[in-house]
């Protein structure tokens, strides 16, 4: 995950982990019922390799005690977080000392110094980057969505507001098949 965190885990080998024996091995009911409760899955191959089947959290109700799969598959907030870790990266590289002034300042060459508008544009491009390696999807809706701006009760302070689109993993595939004899 530290490569690609948006991309699913089926099916990866499960080095090291012993197959059960054939008769311990779990049903797909069986299965089913302990991602209901959390519990990450994993399949036996005919050679007895185990593999990943589903790997998920154990998040299923939100705040409010209703469900919410939000957050269910690892993906997700390994996804989110890793986005937050590049935008924090980012700018704490790119602008370590550097004064906040409001936009439209007018400011001498050579200033330390970021605005509300440089830091939507560093965000931008990095979402463009993003993009790119396959985490997020949709850059304009980005875009129009995202707030940059400094706050009002504390003048040092920055804040933005984003809405990364997430790609989704490739879980089902589903086709009909109409055939003619």
């Amino acid at each position: 995950m530290s490569i690609d965190p948006a991309r699913p885990l089926q099916t990866l080998k499960l080095t090291g982990f012993l197959a059960p024996s054939q008769d311990k091995t779990w049903t797909r009911q069986e299965r089913n019922l302990q991602l209901y409760d959390g519990i990450s899955t994993f399949t036996v191959d005919r050679d007895g390799t185990t593999r990943i089947e589903r790997q998920i959290s154990m998040y299923q109700t939100n705040s409010a005690g209703l469900d919410d799969a939000s957050y269910l598959d690892i993906c997700t907030p390994e996804t989110l977080e890793r986005i937050r870790f590049e935008q924090r990266q980012m700018i704490t590289q790119k602008y370590p000392r550097h004064k906040l002034a409001g936009d439209g300042t007018n400011y001498g060459p050579g200033q330390a110094i970021i605005t509300p508008k440089i830091i939507r544009g560093e965000l931008l491009a990095l979402y463009q980057e993003m993009e790119l390696k396959g985490w997020v999807e949709d850059y304009s809706g980005y875009d129009k969505q995202l707030i940059v701006e400094r706050d009002v009760s504390d003048r040092n302070r920055l804040n933005w507001r984003d809405t990364p689109n997430l790609v989704n993993q490739a879980r089902v595939f589903a086709g009909k098949q109409q055939f003619i004899v």
